[in-house]
């Protein structure tokens, strides 16, 4: 880009051309209100609501999202973050807001926006309860005893092969001591 500087007297007059007697500062206002106009007219990138009410993710905001889900078991949802995002530090925790080790759902409503490191991706870590709220509703997982619940995640969560048999439980009861 190459600046050109242009003196006063220079730009009135040419204003004054294409314009008609207003002044190089009553242009300014009039295409700055203009501007204005025309964003919100056509919609310029505001926050949504969703993105203002954003959190850093802590633990304790963690927390505080499983409950305001309404994830039932809300201590097996944290043994479950801390396990599978390795103490909140793994890769898949880092590049996706996956704290849960969440593969892309296909056969259910999803809050992922695509896929990465084979885990589902997330917009942010907020995301990634709803989309566990979302699974745990979908396999009828809210309405089992708690001890169901737990054996469960060996058969449904992560699978053999993907985990051997009865493990995955095993390590999340381990963690809820």
């Amino acid at each position: 880009m190459k600046i050109v500087r242009i003196k006063k007297s220079d730009l009135d007059r040419l204003i004054n051309e294409q314009i008609g007697g207003m002044n190089a500062i009553d242009v300014g206002k009039s295409i700055y209100d203009m501007g204005k106009t025309l964003i919100s007219k056509y919609g310029a990138e505001k926050p949504k609501s969703a993105e203002i009410n954003q959190l850093p993710f802590t633990p304790e905001n963690l927390k505080s999202e499983i409950q305001k889900q309404g994830i039932v078991y809300p201590d097996v949802a944290m043994a479950q973050a801390k396990w599978e995002s390795a103490h909140f530090k793994s890769d898949v925790f880092k590049e996706n807001n996956n704290m849960f080790g969440m593969k892309l759902a296909h056969q259910r409503d999803t809050t992922a926006i695509g896929e990465n490191r084979n885990h589902a991706k997330y917009k942010n870590w907020q995301d990634a309860v709803k989309d566990y709220k979302l699974w745990q509703s979908s396999n009828g997982m809210d309405k089992l005893p708690k001890e169901k619940y737990i054996n469960k995640l060996s058969t449904v969560y992560c699978p053999p092969p993907d985990c051997k048999s009865g493990l995955y439980s095993k390590n999340i009861k381990s963690m809820l001591r």
